[in-house]
């Protein structure tokens, strides 16, 4: 899965991660390198649809994250909000604008 850190105003870093469970208001991250409590950020998650891709989007913030001694890291968003988008990519602008 794709998640986008808000770095700035106006600035977004995409990052990749495993999702390890998922809600319909937040979803938990595996990354190497977890973005701090608070950030917003922006959820992209493939879906499997037989008529064509189809991408579940989200905005939220990070609400906990988890760094074993051994083990993967990870965070948890919380607050997100869901849309499905059809298609092969989604444009950036238009995702912010969407959500």
């Amino acid at each position: 899965m794709t998640f986008m850190c808000q770095a700035g105003e106006r600035t977004w870093m995409k990052r990749s991660g495993t999702t390890r469970d998922i809600s319909g208001r937040g979803v938990f991250v595996f990354a190497p390198d977890p973005p701090p409590c608070g950030t917003p950020l922006i959820v992209l998650l493939p879906a499997r649809n037989p008529s064509g891709p189809v991408w579940m989007a989200g905005k939220g913030k990070v609400v906990r994250m988890e760094q074993p001694p051994s083990g993967r890291s990870g965070f948890a968003v919380g607050g997100l909000r869901f849309v499905r988008r059809r298609g092969k990519q989604i444009e950036m602008a238009r995702l912010l604008k969407i959500l």
